[in-house]
């Protein structure tokens, strides 16, 4: 893992076997609140929604679904379970937010709060013990003893996977300082319940604290950091929390590595250009083409210049779709792509190729910490997947909306842009590409017709032939 502090920025990158594969900005943590805790007032209620809009302090207010709110503390008394009986307009309620405001959609929230900690997950509505289903049986039975011992009766605990192989100390640890939390945001929350404005009542740390609170574990083998600043936090954080994990923490200093940038030594920022480009080009000459729209990305896979070295069409078409799935593989988890993703591999007869290259795709998304699902590939070769949406992707965060044509990638005009003033009639719109077209004039410009030679070089030339035929005539009298 790498982080690099740069003026108001704080980046942070994975990097696996010298390829990067996951990147975070904290640009994104000042609009970014998955995770904040409010007391919230509700706006108003839609039976027919089945939700409630909540003013949490922001520019738009947020949805609450009749799915996600805590029924144990709205207190019904035998009455159904409809949000309209739970809620009425000026009520405060507790909620945390679950996904950022994406578009014109507001944030997402739950009345069914949770805190995260670095070995357990603390549901202070539940009762409950879960354990990660990543983890083996055994494992998860060793846990569950832990966790059963020092649990809060009236709380819930989720176990997660970052706790395999934790001693019972760290355990508990982690539990008494989420329970802390929790006694703090309901101290807070009784002091504010009857203002009049939302109130932030625990906000997630910054960027860098959170990842490394996340993602960081024994398999990373270094954690190098460039700034002073982050690296105090970092120390910080990882003395009181995860003193374990203090021997893998380094700092970069540029001026022992000839002035160079942490980022340079793995090529960072050049793979980060890379990751926002629309087509990505695969080792063997193949590539893949991301689109996003309002409802799903898109991902098209192309043969391009790969002609294989199969005895088939059958078989070249399968090596490039199986090089595909693990580019497509690490490229949502470096764009941060969530929603309904539609993959459009290569058409293959073969059923046994088909799912060769499903089950490839499904294993490369092994290491995707999002949660994911995968279905089966269509009759039309398309793969169907979702992925979990949680904030900004990486373009999103390196990127704005062009002023002129508000991000639709084409202008549009009063007038049509077919003329047969082109030699391709369709120039305006991209062109044939198998005919060369001049865009901006009318057609491509014929190239210039040759020319005589001058009267000069025509006399020059003549001398040098009967010089020629001199020369060749003395040849074959001295024969």
């Amino acid at each position: 893992m790498v982080v690099r502090e740069k003026e108001k920025h704080t980046q942070i990158s994975v990097v696996e076997d010298n390829v990067l594969v996951e990147h975070y900005v904290s640009d994104i943590q000042e609009v970014q609140t998955v995770g904040n805790i409010y007391l919230g007032r509700v706006q108003n209620v839609l039976p027919s929604m089945e939700a409630a809009f909540v003013d949490i302090g922001q520019a738009r207010n947020g949805v609450l679904y009749a799915g996600e709110v805590n029924w144990d503390a709205a207190r019904l008394e035998g009455q159904p379970r409809r949000i309209e009986l739970a809620f009425k307009s000026g009520d405060p309620v507790l909620v945390q937010v679950t996904k950022d405001p994406i578009g014109h959609k507001g944030a997402r929230l739950t009345s069914q709060v949770t805190l995260a900690g670095r070995f357990l997950v603390l549901v202070p509505s539940g009762g409950m013990t879960g354990v990660s289903r990543k983890l083996s049986e055994r494992e998860r039975s060793r846990l569950k003893n832990i966790v059963s011992k020092v649990a809060p009766k009236d709380m819930g605990v989720i176990i997660r996977t970052a706790a395999e192989g934790a001693s019972e100390d760290a355990i508990v640890k982690d539990l008494e300082s989420l329970v802390r939390q929790w006694e703090r945001i309901n101290a807070k929350r009784e002091e504010f319940w009857h203002g009049k404005r939302p109130k932030l009542l625990q906000g997630e740390p910054d960027v860098a604290i959170r990842v490394v609170r996340d993602i960081f574990n024994d398999d990373f083998t270094k954690l190098i950091v460039e700034g002073d600043k982050v690296y105090e936090r970092i120390e910080e954080y990882l003395d009181t929390m995860a003193p374990d994990l203090k021997t893998k923490l380094e700092k970069w200093d540029p001026a022992e590595h000839e002035g160079k940038d942490v980022f340079d030594k793995w090529q960072i920022d050049s793979q980060l250009r890379k990751g926002m480009e629309r087509q990505v080009y695969l080792p063997s000459g193949g590539s893949i083409v991301i689109d996003r729209t309002e409802a799903m990305t898109t991902i098209d896979v192309n043969t391009g210049r790969f002609i294989g070295r199969g005895k088939s069409l059958e078989e070249t078409v399968t090596r490039c779709n199986l090089e595909a799935s693990e580019e497509i593989a690490r490229q949502l988890r470096l764009r941060d792509i969530g929603g309904m993703v539609m993959i459009d591999y290569v058409d293959m007869v073969m059923p046994a190729n088909r799912d060769l290259v499903l089950r490839r795709l499904v294993e490369c998304l092994a290491r995707d910490r999002t949660k994911h699902q995968v279905a089966e590939v269509t009759s039309l070769g398309l793969v169907q997947m979702t992925r979990k949406r949680i904030g900004q992707g990486l373009v999103e965060a390196f990127s704005e909306e062009c002023p002129t044509c508000k991000g639709r990638g084409f202008i549009l005009h009063d007038k049509p842009t077919v003329s047969a003033e082109y030699d391709d009639p369709y120039a305006m719109r991209g062109g044939d590409p198998f005919v060369k077209t001049n865009k901006h004039g009318h057609g491509t410009t014929p190239a210039p017709e040759p020319q005589g030679s001058s009267p000069a070089v025509k006399a020059k030339l003549a001398q040098i032939a009967a010089a020629a035929v001199a020369a060749n005539n003395a040849e074959q009298d001295e024969e």
